[in-house]
């Protein structure tokens, strides 16, 4: 097995798939888990038996938990991943490579399906998030000094912390690389655990605003029309319609938060 001086930060709670996600790992590196909350202890017994780096925080924040993976890393490069996503063949190889002429590279989140509504949540996924390149976790690897040149991720973003440091990165002008052979693969998805991301990532991007001081009072009618009319014309009235549903559900996690 190739070795690679990576540091692969995942956290975890109660997502048995988080050992899938190890496995699936083909170069000799470090793995860093982060357990969060009220997290599943028989997890942590396959961690220790995998002889996987573990560390521990109480409060929920993905933005805290990157901070201390990459405080605790022992590489200079960082790829943040996600417990409920595995690595295809040489993905991470293709990765490093790719750092030898950027800062940042971004693989390509694949949403994979098992069944009719897991298939319309995929599309509905791509659409928002994997049709076009982004600097959205996972598949995300970084050399550390960027993060020593703007800072770490924004600790009053507990979701889509990920948005804000890549405002950050735009901001610097750092130039990063995208390689879409690089395939990470996204489990398949029910409603439920969907439109609780889609709340979550509203949530989000309200405090995104609100700590760069410029909150905006989004129009729901134009956005529901927008997701509903552009989703539809690139992925069917079906989907179209689910992404209508999805962006009230960002709406509302928009909304949730309230300026202190």
């Amino acid at each position: 097995m190739v070795r690679l001086p990576i540091s692969v930060i995942i956290p975890v709670c109660d997502d048995f798939r988080v050992l899938d996600c190890i496995d699936s790992i083909d170069a000799n590196l470090e793995i860093i888990v982060v357990l969060n909350g009220e997290y599943d202890k028989k997890i942590e017994s396959e961690l220790k038996k995998r002889k996987i780096k573990i560390l521990k925080m109480k409060k929920f924040s993905f933005s805290r938990f990157y901070n201390l993976g990459i405080r605790n890393s022992s590489y200079n490069l960082i790829f943040f991943m996600d417990a409920d996503c595995i690595f295809e063949k040489h993905t991470l190889f293709k990765l490093y490579k790719k750092t030898k002429k950027y800062d940042i590279v971004k693989g390509k989140v694949i949403f994979s399906f098992d069944s009719l509504i897991s298939k319309i949540i995929a599309k509905a996924r791509e659409f928002t998030t994997s049709d076009f390149p982004n600097l959205y976790i996972p598949g995300v690897i970084f050399k550390k000094k960027v993060f020593e040149k703007i800072g770490l991720f924004n600790t009053e973003i507990d979701h889509a912390a990920d948005a804000e440091m890549a405002d950050r990165i735009e901001r610097e002008k750092i130039s990063w690389g995208y390689l879409p052979n690089a395939k990470i693969i996204h489990a398949p998805l029910n409603i439920k655990d969907d439109l609780r991301s889609a709340f979550n990532y509203g949530s989000g991007r309200k405090q995104k605003h609100l700590f760069q001081k410029k909150e905006k009072n989004p129009n729901f009618l134009r956005g529901f029309l927008k997701y509903l009319i552009e989703g539809t014309r690139r992925k069917g009235l079906i989907v179209g319609i689910y992404l209508s549903i999805w962006y009230l559900f960002f709406f509302l996690g928009y909304k949730s938060i309230k300026q202190k």
